[in-house]
Formats: C-alpha cells, sequence, structure tokens
C-alpha cells in the first residue's frame, strides 16, 4: 500500500504468469505486456521521491508516473548485453534508484536519465550482485555473492571483513533496523550487525529455510516472507 493505492500482483488465468495491477479512487487499472510492460513476470516493485512506481521484470524495468504513464528508461551502452532480469529495486535516502539484474555485473544506478554501472566494482571482475541496503550512516552495503559483503561510501569500495561465514557465503537480503542493527539474511541464517559485532542466529534457535527481502523505507514499505521456526 502506497499513498492511498493499493499495489497487488496477480496471475493471469491463461500462463500462470504474474501481472501487476494498482487499485486507486478511480478504480482498478491492469498492466500487462499488452499495455507497456515488458514481462508480465514482475520481480521487483519500488516507489521514488517523485511518486513514480518502478517495476522490474524478467525482460526489462518501467516506472509509472502519478499520471499514469508507463516509461522505459535507458541503460548505458553497452552495459545490458545479455538483457536485464530484474531480482531488486532499491529507493536510498537520496531518493536515487538502484537496480539489481541476475545478469552479471548487474548493479545499476539511475542517473542522468540513465541507469548506469559503478565504476568502483569493476576490480571484482564479473560480479553478480545479491543485494544492497543503506545504514543509518549512509553507507551502502553490498552483497556480491559468494565473493561476500562491500561497503561504498562517497565512492570509496571497502571490502567487510566480519570473521563468520558471510565472509564467503551469499548474502540475500539485508535489512537495517531503526536502531541501526543491520541484519543479513543468508540460505543458512540470520546474522545482526551492531557495536562492531557480528552475531549468528544459529538453527538450534532460529531456523531460516528461505530469506527473502524485507525493505521498510521512508516513503513506502514492501515485505518479503520467509518459512521460520523459532
Amino acid at each position: 500500500r502506497e499513498k492511498g493505492r493499493l499495489i497487488q500482483l496477480e496471475k493471469e488465468d491463461s500462463n500462470k504468469q504474474f501481472i501487476w495491477f494498482k487499485i486507486s479512487k478511480n478504480g482498478n487499472k491492469i498492466f500487462s505486456t499488452q499495455n507497456g510492460l515488458p514481462n508480465t513476470s514482475v520481480r521487483a516493485l519500488a516507489e521514488d521521491r517523485m511518486g513514480n512506481i518502478w517495476i522490474g521484470t524478467a525482460a526489462g524495468i518501467v516506472y509509472l508516473t502519478p499520471q499514469g504513464h508507463l516509461i522505459t528508461p535507458q541503460f548505458q551502452a553497452g552495459t545490458v548485453s545479455k538483457g536485464i532480469i530484474a531480482s531488486s529495486i532499491f529507493c536510498d535516502t537520496a531518493g536515487r534508484i538502484w537496480l539489481i539484474t541476475a545478469n552479471e555485473k548487474g548493479l545499476f544506478l539511475f542517473s542522468d536519465g540513465l541507469f548506469r554501472n559503478l565504476p568502483e566494482l569493476e576490480p571484482f571482475g564479473n560480479y553478480l550482485v545479491s543485494c544492497i541496503a543503506q545504514d543509518l550512516n549512509g553507507n551502502f552495503w553490498i552483497g556480491l555473492g559468494d565473493q561476500g559483503l562491500i561497503q561504498l561510501n562517497n565512492g570509496k569500495i571497502t571490502r567487510v571483513k566480519t570473521n563468520t561465514a558471510l565472509d564467503n557465503m551469499a548474502t540475500w537480503a539485508i535489512y537495517v533496523g531503526n536502531d541501526g542493527t543491520i541484519w543479513f539474511g543468508t540460505d543458512k541464517g540470520v546474522y545482526a550487525y551492531n557495536n562492531g559485532i557480528y552475531n549468528e542466529y544459529k538453527s538450534s534457535t532460529f531456523k531460516i529455510e528461505l530469506t527473502l527481502e524485507i525493505c521498510t523505507q521512508e516513503f513506502n514499505e514492501f515485505y518479503g516472507s520467509c518459512s521460520a521456526s523459532f
């Protein structure tokens, strides 16, 4: 739910693929490939400060303006030769949109009308990005799959050394709590970082079968789900 509009995903009866629609005071409006979506498999949603709804699909990304227009953003030349399979969209505290795709070198920042790769990540080769979040100090935490975690601050990259399994295991979700605690979701459990200390929640007390993205933002809330037992 965002600013009075309810956003839902439903399945088409014909091919069981996800479509996307909104419910507003003016009634329902359905979006599919027939009226602007690149693909009916919707993978990610986010809202920016301007009220645009960004929609990431298995074959590209568009955004819906408050006036109801679907617009396809452009990418820096040569960065998406293998297509765009969106996996996550993130709006930072400055209102900028970040896109994660399932492709190699799949982290993009929307700037000056284009999605662009980050040149700071070039030393990591054909990296795969699994998640991104921003802490209360403005630092970006980025999961690079099995390469572990890195931090981005004012254009400077720092490799995060946790001395835990996070250093060589994919992190699929990062959540920053109101108290500044940073939570990391993996296939094998949950880790938390606060006051310079990383804590692991072992399976004996906290069992996670699958961790999906849980993201709370100033302007909107989108929730994933997980299978867990306490």
